[in-house]
Parts: C-alpha cells; structure tokens; sequence
C-alpha cells in the first residue's frame, strides 16, 4: 500500500491491515446503528500497531462544505484535519477497512465504504462520530466512490452486478438502491461526480472491468442526464479519462489521464471545453488492475471552486486552479491498527547435506525394458530396473532432457538447453565415452524420439529465441517444426531436414512401422505423416467425461501415444491411463470418449490401466537423495527402507552456470512425475500420482510406462 519513500514502520503497518473483513468499532453507536451490525465476524483485534506518520499513500480526500475541515482515510481508518494542516483526529477504529469518505452537502454526515458488517457496503458516519448508518445491505458486493447529490438525499455509488459494475442511487433515508444506467451490460461505470443542479452525473466508463495486457484507451467520461435518461461520451483521449470531479460554481471539470509514462490532473472549462494540464504528474494511476479502488483516489474542490485537493507523493497537496505552485497541506496521524491474532505455524526446513529430489522427467524405458533413462536436477541418468543405481552417463554444463533409446539399446540420445540454445547429443548408455553432438545449428529441440530402423532421430525444433524469451512453460514453439537428423552424424553435426511446420502438434512417435511419424494434438487428434510431411492421416480422438452440467463434449485427451504393434495406443485423460482401440474406419476420424465406452465409435472398450514396473514406483514416489553439496552422484535404498538415492562420489565437472532455462525446466517443456504423500504413508513412503506425467509404452509388449512428459 504503501510506496519505498515511506517508513518501514508504516510499510508494516499497511501490509498487516490489507486482508481486514471484520467489524469496526466506533464510538457511541445508536441503537438503530447497533442492530444493522448484530452478525460481526469473529475475528477480533488481539495486537496493535502504532506509530506516528506524516506521511500516506492512495488517501482519498475530501473537504467540507465550510471549507474547514478536511476527511481522508489511511490504513483503513478515517481521519479529519484542519484545511491549513496539523494533527489529524481519528474518526473511525476498529479491525475494519473504513475507505473513500465523502462529505455530505450540509456538512454533517460522511458517507464512506467499510466492511464492518462482513462484506464491502456503503454507510454513513456522523461528522461527531456518534451515529452510524448502513445504507446498503449486501454480503459479497463491491461498493466504490461514493458521491452525495447537491441535495442530501442520496449518495450515488459504483457497486458490483452481472456484467461491469454500475452506478446505484441510495436514499439516505433507506432502500435496496436503484441502478442508474443499465447498458451496456459489460460496461464498467465508476467514479460519480454530480453537477452543481443536481442533473447531471458525470462518471468514468470502459468495456469490462478488467484484462491482462490492457490496451489504450481504458476509460472515458460520460455524461448522464437524470431527467432524459440520456448517456454522452464527453473524452476521447489515448491515455484514458478517469476520476471526473465537476466545481461547486459548474464551471471546471477535472480528471485523470496518463500521458506517456505517467499520470496526471487535467482541467476543461465546461463552457468552452479548453482544457490543460493542472498537475503533472501526479500519483500513479490504477487503470490497468480491478476496480475495488477506482482508478484514483478520491479528490475534490474546495468550496470556493478555486483550488482542488488532493493526495500524491505521500502528501495531502492543495492545487491552485490558476496554474500557481500547488501548496503541501502538513499533516501528522497518530496511527493505532488492530491486528488480528498472530498466525503462526512451525515448518521444519532441512539443511542437511543432502535432500530428496522427488520427480523426475522423461522416464522412458530401454529397448529390452531392463532400464530406464530419465532427468533429474537437468541432468540425465540410466538406472537398471527395478532398483538399479542411477548413474550419470552426460556431461553437459547444460540442461539434459528429452532422452530417447536406439532400438539396440547401446545409445541415448538427448537435448541440451542453455543460455544460447541447444543441440541434440546422444551418448553410449554405460556412460563410456564422451557424448556427441549430432546437430549442426543451435536452436530450441524437444521431443526426440530415434525411428525403428535406427537410422534417423526425429523431434521438435523451434528457434532458439524462444527459449531464451520464454517467460512461461515451454511447449510448442511459435516457430516449431518436425525435424530429423540422421544417427550418425558427420563432422561437427549435421544440419536439421525439415518434415514440416508443427502446426499445434506434438509427441513425435512411431509405431515398429519406420516409414511413418505419429503426433497428437487435441484439437487435431492423433495423426501420422510420412518423412517428406505428405499423407498426413487422421487416426482418432479421445475425450474424456464433459464437466457437470455442461452441454457439449467433454475435454481431448492431453496426450494419445500409439502401441508398437499399431492397433493399440495409451490415453491420459485427465489424471488417468486408458487403453483404447484404434480401429481403421477411413473417412471421419473416430472420436472414442472413456466417459462412454459403449459409443459406435468405441470399438472395444476403452480399459483404464494400473499397471506398473516393480520397485520403479516406489522409487518415484521416495525420490532421489542428492547431495547439496555433490548433486550429480545418485544411490538408491531398497524400498522398503525409506526409498531414496544417496550420493557418494564427488561431482566430476565444475558447477553450472545458473540460467532460467535451468532452474525452472517444467517451464519449458515437458511434464513432471510427481509424487503426492498418503493420508498415513509409514516411514518412507509415499503414494504414487502420475497426475502430470505422459506415457511411454515398454518396448516388445502391451504395457505402458509412465513418462515424464
């Protein structure tokens, strides 16, 4: 809440009284004050903070219609202040979030937004602090901005509804409010200013209430006549218009608007629309985040129409509206926050030398099913299954994925990522030896997989910029294209022979047919082309139960991997395997959903699959033990006494650079096995989820294997 200028006593402060939805405590409440508030929360103030501040930020200020006396609200309270400065009096206390006060007409009442009652509503407080009344009576609305009418009788308010939030008139004396413009109903309405007469309603608008990457213009003023009904776009500016307020005489408009990099005041003589900048810049705006603040604090004229006061940098200033020098009006808060009871709780956090790497990625299991190949710590390793020790066979200062057998078992081949990119290697799977490099051009590659005759290696390639701009989980490239390279490479590598562009789709596979690639896509299905990208045929689709109540189809499956014999393939639907036929029909591509197995398309019945390699899931589940200090030398336990892989040899390269390609690699590319405890587990153990893992099939036979991507 609070910007780095400020005292790191009051930065405290606002971080600790934010989440606040519990009931203030004002003092001498009536009887007719109590009784809207007879379901306060239960959360009650156990500790304070207190300091003394002179200083605050997103204070929405307001002045009296005497000119006298000024009201903002800071961490959640309300205070006065005399116009000239000095030393604030608190209105308001308690655990809630008391915000946004605005001055009636005669000066004494203020209405303002609290949650005091367990939800955001508007109230209104006495200027003596003795009586309290709550205006609007929701439970999970949001309410912003209040703005009385020239006449005392209501205070117009922007409040949530289906939609955008709109405009609401409350009557001071009670009712359930009415909604001022209606349409359209995605429309945003916020920030209400009435005119000196009372007819006009001058607002800020925009489509929606919010977006990520929000494009310019956000808001624009608008204009309602109350006895036409009739709504006028009033602004047209590129850096949004925002936060209307309209002089006591009618005569000058101010609002907010960005220009450049920063926001400020602007001011428009409403007889003859000039305009200009009044104060530049000012605080930061809030266009491009939710509507629970508006788009800036609260502000206003003082009575005499000839200066604006406001917040920013901190302050409270007074803006002359003559273009002189602003004027800071010096203020000093005795500041006590209730705080909720301390939330406390023991972790235990190891530093042990070693610790337990629990997932691994890319498993996928020899040609002979005796081994398996697989990540972890961006490293790669081979293990003889079911409790082999897991041995380091590469030595890359980069990341090492993506692994795939030779159909002789004698090689692995892999992919590399690091800062300039990546290349695909292979290395003898004893470790024997020093990898080499097949691939000429450094670019991103992923998903290799090496063809049946053991001639070829096929994969993914995308530029190697993606990698290094990603900001997010890698998967498909914008520029992805199937790709292979021969096996055995010439001098220095060979450069990559295009299949065709990905097109959204992914897992390159084979059946023991050499000459043709399989790939899945959800959209798409599962499809198969021949080298040179031609002949693409459509295969099946698979889908999984649709979320209840919904009328169309249930969700694809996340990924359709084909058996070796052809006629079989293995779907993960949600967090579960099936077994499906894949049936040749020709024409329309057979859509087979294991919410209904008994559909035409189905062929035979699609079979949920629990199997398993021995010892391998106890081995996911436990973990790898590595040291912190040598974290590339792994060694397992049996199963059954604690699981785990302990080091015991130094690493045999220097430490990698660090880079994000590295320590984030389920960003990119890729997803991770990962192990969930049990309700009761025992010593050691854990209980196996392939909630986000893919699947391999073991080579010669009909059982699959889970996959780490």
């Amino acid at each position: 809440m609070f910007r780095n200028s400020l005292p790191a006593t009051m930065v405290v402060a606002a971080l600790l009284t934010v989440p606040t939805a519990v009931p203030s405590q004002e003092p001498a409440a009536t009887p007719a004050s109590r009784a809207t508030n007879r379901n306060p929360l239960p959360l009650k103030g156990e500790r304070h903070a207190r300091f003394t501040t002179s200083k605050g930020s997103w204070m929405s200020v307001d002045v009296s219609p005497d000119g006298q006396q000024i009201v903002f609200d800071l961490l959640g309270d309300l205070y006065t202040l005399p116009i000239a400065g000095g030393a604030a009096t608190r209105l308001t206390s308690g655990m809630a979030l008391d915000r946004m006060p605005r001055w009636s007409p005669d000066g004494k009442q203020i209405a303002y937004i609290t949650d005091r009652s367990g939800g955001n509503n508007l109230w209104v407080i006495s200027a003596d602090a003795r009586d309290t009344v709550q205006l609007s009576k929701t439970t999970d609305d949001m309410f912003i901005s209040p703005a009385w009418s020239p006449d005392g009788k209501y205070v117009a308010v922007t409040r949530s509804v289906t939609g955008g939030p709109k405009i609401f008139l409350y009557h001071i004396d009670g009712g359930s409010g009415i909604q001022i413009v209606r349409e359209p109903a995605a429309q945003s309405t916020v920030g209400a200013t009435f005119t000196p007469d009372g007819r006009f309603l001058w607002f800020a608008a925009r489509a929606g209430s919010w977006t990520y990457n929000a494009i310019f213009p956000q808001y624009q003023l608008v204009s309602y006549d109350r006895e036409l009904g009739i709504t006028t776009t009033m602004t047209s500016r590129y850096g949004s218009a925002f936060r209307p307020a309209v002089s006591p005489d009618g005569r000058w408009l101010t609002y907010g608007s960005r220009h450049d990099e920063k926001t400020g005041l602007r001011i428009r003589e409403l007889a003859t629309g000039i305009e200009r900048w009044l104060a530049y810049p000012i605080q930061r705006d809030n266009m491009e985040a939710n509507l629970e603040v508006d788009a800036l604090p609260g502000y206003s004229f003082t009575p005499d129409s000839r200066n604006v006061v406001m917040s920013y940098g901190g302050e409270i200033w007074r803006v002359p509206i003559d273009g002189s020098a602003a004027v800071k009006i010096p203020f000093s808060a005795a500041v006590d926050i209730e705080i909720g009871p301390e939330v406390k709780f023991q972790y235990p956090i190891e530093d042990t030398p070693t610790f337990i790497a629990r997932q691994i990625r890319d498993g996928v299991p020899s040609p002979n099913g005796r081994q398996l190949a697989f990540s972890a710590l961006n490293d790669l390793y081979v293990m003889d299954l079911p409790q082999g020790t897991p041995r380091r066979i590469a030595s890359s200062p980069d990341g090492e994925y993506f692994p795939t057998w030779s159909p002789d078992g004698q090689w692995v081949a892999y992919v590399t990522w690091g800062d300039a990119g990546g290349h695909i290697f292979k290395v003898r799977a004893n470790g024997q030896g020093q990898p080499v490099r097949l691939t000429r051009d450094v670019a991103t590659y992923y998903n290799t997989t090496w063809s049946p005759d053991g001639r070829r290696i096929v994969g993914l390639q995308a530029d190697a910029r993606e990698l290094q701009e990603t900001v997010q989980r890698f998967g498909s490239g914008q520029s992805a294209r199937f790709v292979w390279i021969p096996a055995e490479p010439g001098p220095g590598g060979t450069a990559a022979t295009v299949i065709r562009v990905a097109g959204g789709l992914n897992q390159p596979h084979f059946t023991s047919d050499s000459m043709r690639i399989y790939a899945y896509n959800g959209g798409q299905g599962l499809v198969s082309f021949r080298w040179d990208g031609s002949d693409e045929r459509a295969h099946l689709r698979v889908t999984g139960p649709a979320a209840p109540g919904s009328t169309g189809g249930g969700p694809s499956a996340a990924s359709v991997i084909m058996a070796p014999r052809g006629d079989l393939a293995l779907a993960r639907v949600g967090s579960d395997f099936y077994v499906v036929t894949v049936p040749v029909v020709g024409g329309t591509t057979p859509v087979i959903s294991v919410a209904t197995p008994d559909s035409p398309d189905a062929g035979a019945a699609p079979q949920r699959y629990r199997g398993g390699i021995p010892g391998l899931e106890c081995r996911r589940a436990q973990g790898l033990l590595v040291d912190r200090q040598r974290p590339h030398h792994l060694r397992p336990r049996p199963c059954q006494g604690g699981g785990g892989l302990d080091p015991r040899r130094p690493a045999q390269h220097p430490p990698r650079r660090h880079h994000p390609a590295r320590r984030h690699p389920s960003r990119h590319g890729g997803q991770r096995l990962q192990a969930r405890r049990s309700a009761d587990p025992g010593p050691g153990r854990a209980r196996h989820s392939s909630r986000h893992g893919g699947a391999a099939w073991r080579p010669g036979d009909h059982h699959a294997r889970h996959r780490g991507h």
